[in-house]
C-alpha cells in the first residue's frame, strides 16, 4: 500500500483557490485511477489531501505499479503547485470504509511518509526487504525531519528520470518551486532536499 499526500497542505488556501485545489487533486486521483484500471486486486482510495493506493497479492507486481502511478502523479503534482511526498509498505492491511485503514502495513506507510523531508516517495523497510529491483526506483539517502539522512539507502520512486524524459529540466523545476513560496525554515529544506535529489541534467 501507498500514503501519499500533499506538501504544505496546512495554508494551502493561501496560495491557491478552494476550487482550484479540489480540481487539481482530482485530477490527480484520477490519473491514479487510470492507471491502475485493469490491475487486478488495486483500488484508489481519496482522503482529502491523501491518496491511497491499495493492491492486493505479490509484492514485486505491487511496487513496480505503485511506483509507476507516484512517479506520474509527482510530476503532475509539481505542474498543479501541489508537490507530493508519500511511502509504500508490504504488509497487511484491513479497509472497513474509504475512510478507516488499519493494519501493520498501514501504521508502516503513515509513520514513514510523514518522517520524510522532501517531494517524492520512499520504500518502507517492508517494502524494501521485498523489493526485486525491478521498477522505477533508484537507491538513494532519504532525507528525514530534522536536517539527518537515512544511514542507509532505501528505494525512491525516480521521478525526475520521468521529469526528464517528457522533455522538461532542473530550470522549469526551480520556476515551480520559486511560485510556491515563501519558504520559511520549516518548508525550505523540503525543497533543497528535493533538487539534491533530483541532480543536474544531462
Amino acid at each position: 500500500m501507498t500514503f501519499i499526500d500533499v506538501l504544505g497542505w496546512k495554508g494551502i488556501w493561501l496560495r491557491r483557490t478552494g476550487p482550484e485545489v479540489v480540481r487539481h487533486l482530482k485530477h490527480l486521483v484520477g490519473t491514479a485511477e487510470k492507471m491502475v484500471r485493469g490491475a487486478d486486486e488495486t483500488t484508489v482510495l481519496s482522503i482529502s489531501d491523501t491518496i491511497v493506493l491499495l493492491t492486493i497479492g505479490e509484492p514485486k507486481t505491487g511496487l513496480q505499479l505503485h511506483g509507476d502511478v507516484t512517479t506520474q502523479l509527482i510530476c503532475d503534482s509539481i505542474s498543479y503547485g501541489l508537490p507530493l511526498r508519500g511511502a509504500t509498505a508490504c504488509g497487511q492491511f484491513f479497509v472497513e470504509s474509504p475512510s478507516i485503514l488499519v493494519g501493520p502495513a498501514v501504521d508502516e506507510a503513515a509513520s514513514w511518509h510523514e518522517a520524510t523531508d522532501w517531494i517524492g516517495v520512499i520504500q518502507t523497510p517492508s517494502a524494501f526487504l521485498a523489493y526485486d529491483g525491478i521498477g522505477p526506483w533508484r537507491e538513494d539517502h532519504a532525507p528525514v525531519k530534522g536536517g539527518g539522512v537515512r544511514p542507509f539507502k532505501i528505494p525512491c520512486v525516480d521521478w525526475p528520470r520521468v521529469w526528464r524524459k517528457q522533455g522538461r529540466t532542473r530550470q522549469e523545476l526551480q520556476r515551480y518551486f520559486s511560485a510556491m513560496g515563501p519558504f520559511d525554515t520549516s518548508v525550505a529544506t523540503k525543497y533543497t532536499n528535493t533538487l539534491l535529489f533530483y541532480g543536474d541534467d544531462p
